[in-house]
């Protein structure tokens, strides 16, 4: 099921999450659509296109998302809508159009940031974080202060996977500047790293 699939995600267990959300998907599929039914396969979708972005399939998670925009829209779920414009954001900004995956933010931005989770508001923050850092003009102050938003999020709800990733790209926006800064963002990846493989294994069966 979805917790499922989560969890072998979290766990850094992909071709098995993907494995999951693909029957549940195909079972979905074969029933009647409702709101409920759409909610969840939006909330499969919207998984699976983090997946495809964790493996560098980002062609793929841009399909996936703009498959879950279509049926968001048809069954009205804007807060739903919103997480995947954030996603597709981020989808853009791994293309290299960092300029697109703003403008997305834009619209997105109200209904995520008042009335959105603590998961969905940080990964706002993450995705103008990766946007900006795309952006050639970008020096990396403000797509740092963007992940620290979205860390301070992430920290609210013990998604430790996602706050390493935003100390990874800290730690990447800041090659080239005082080592002392730079080291003190590795240091912390390493250790939210080290935490999250420690929780995969106390979940594992």
């Amino acid at each position: 099921d979805f917790r499922r699939a989560t969890l072998l995600r979290e766990q850094g267990n992909l071709d098995g999450a993907g494995a999951v959300l693909n029957a549940l998907m195909a079972a979905l599929k074969t029933g009647s659509r409702t709101p409920w039914t759409a909610f969840k396969m939006v909330s499969c979708g919207l998984l699976q296109a983090d997946i495809q972005l964790e493996t560098g399939e980002a062609a793929s998670a841009l399909r996936t998302t703009l498959q879950c925009i279509v049926i968001a829209q048809q069954h009205h779920l804007a807060l739903q809508e919103a997480a995947c414009m954030v996603l597709l954001a981020e989808c853009q900004a791994s293309l290299g159009l960092a300029s697109s995956g703003l403008t997305i933010l834009k619209s997105a931005l109200p209904r995520i940031l008042g009335h959105g989770s603590q998961h969905w508001c940080g990964r706002t923050h993450y995705a103008n974080a990766l946007c900006l850092l795309s952006d050639p003009a970008d020096n990396g102050a403000a797509a740092r202060a963007a992940l620290q938003r979205a860390d301070a999020c992430f920290a609210r709800i013990g998604a430790l996977r996602l706050q390493g990733d935003c100390a990874y790209w800290t730690a990447r926006s800041l090659a080239g500047e005082p080592s002392a800064a730079l080291a003190a963002a590795l240091a912390r990846f390493r250790s939210l790293d080290q935490q999250r493989l420690a929780n995969a294994r106390a979940c594992a069966p």
